[in-house]
């Protein structure tokens, strides 16, 4: 079942969201402190759209990000996904993905973007549901801490 994220939602989805970047392929030190802070940040964001996926009354995953008006129509920026390791494999994403491009186009969004790592395990995922590399485009950091 998929419903929209509510802000009484934030504390299951940063559990879930430390439990799956703390873990491989991405191994990332998060905190569920770090993961609510992102959170709340990203629901308080204008445009804010997500939905949960959720199983016998347990969220298991979530995709949320920001509409935001573009050059020939509004587009979604895809911020985070992610779906509970002991379902991943089960189609779930598939279907969580599917159901957010549907309620994008009756918000008349013509076009869902994200950033991923290149050739990973989330950019295979997103090639098979529709999402292309750009090549014109690249994404710059500049680390500002040592």
């Amino acid at each position: 079942m998929f419903l929209p994220i509510q802000k009484s939602d934030i504390q299951k989805c940063a559990t879930l969201y430390t439990q799956v970047f703390s873990s491989p392929p991405w191994s990332e030190p998060w905190t569920d402190e770090e993961a609510d802070n992102r959170l709340r940040y990203l629901m308080d964001s204008k445009g804010f759209f997500g939905f949960l996926a959720e199983k016998d009354g347990k969220t298991i995953g979530f995709v949320l990000g920001t509409t935001e008006p573009f050059v020939g129509g509004n587009a979604f920026y895809l911020r985070e996904m992610c779906v509970c390791p002991t379902e991943q494999g089960r189609g779930i994403g598939k279907e969580l993905i599917a159901y957010l491009h549907t309620a994008l186009v009756s918000l008349d969004v013509s076009r869902s973007y994200l950033i991923t790592q290149r050739g990973g395990h989330a950019a295979r995922f997103y090639e098979k549901n529709g999402y292309i590399q750009e090549v014109d485009d690249a994404v710059y950091q500049a680390d500002l801490k040592e």
